[in-house]
């Protein structure tokens, strides 16, 4: 078991090192760089812009820094929001994102547990069926194609009702967490509910 787990945390911290410096080398090679502006900047401002954020060391150099940053925490200051660190700003949205996972997790849990059955109860009827053809349609569509939809059928429910049964945007209340939460989890219920069917016929066929 220690073996698995020191295996799984390996390849993950292989995975990151390697997203990182993809996307390192990626963001260098396309044209342009992060200090164009549509308006014109004076050589002593960029001089002192591309000091502050490093750039004007060697790729090597800058590679060699972003690792060594990266390893200790810190993701430097952003180049879209003036003064402001990534760290800051990773912290501010992290609970969101914190909530909308977990919360999309146990509906995927509860969701796929409870769709598996009903599919693998009724084999080949038309509960089984509809399960399958949902469960398809979740795992073949993109989930931002799900979530306009949603967002489509949400302002036609408000709109129908005249009143706003569940907000198509925002954050701030309970009810702006279910209808991101539920798209973001559908691929992983569809996923569980497959699963799910395929043991329970198993066990009812033994």
């Amino acid at each position: 078991m220690l073996t698995f787990i020191a295996k799984r945390l390996l390849s993950g911290a292989v995975t990151i090192w390697f997203i990182a410096t993809a996307t390192f080398f990626a963001m260098h090679a396309v044209p342009g760089d992060p200090l164009t502006q549509e308006k014109a900047m004076s050589p002593t401002v960029r001089a002192q812009l591309e000091a502050r954020y490093g750039l004007d060391k060697p790729l090597i150099e800058q590679y060699q820094l972003f690792l060594s940053n990266m390893l200790q925490g810190d993701f430097g200051i952003s180049f879209t929001q003036e003064n402001r660190k990534v760290n800051d700003i990773i912290s501010k949205h992290f609970p969101i994102s914190a909530i909308l996972g977990i919360t999309a997790v146990l509906i995927a849990l509860v969701g796929g547990v409870a769709a598996g059955t009903v599919a693998a109860y009724y084999r080949n009827r038309w509960p089984d069926r509809l399960v399958m053809i949902g469960v398809i349609a979740a795992i073949s569509v993109p989930s931002f194609v799900i979530a306009g939809l949603a967002q489509l059928i949400i302002v036609a429910m408000n709109n129908a009702a005249g009143k706003t049964l569940l907000p198509v945007a925002g954050w701030g209340s309970v009810n702006h967490i279910w209808v991101p939460a539920l798209v973001l989890g559908l691929g992983t219920m569809a996923y569980l509910s497959r699963i799910m069917r395929a043991s329970m016929l198993e066990v009812l066929s033994a």
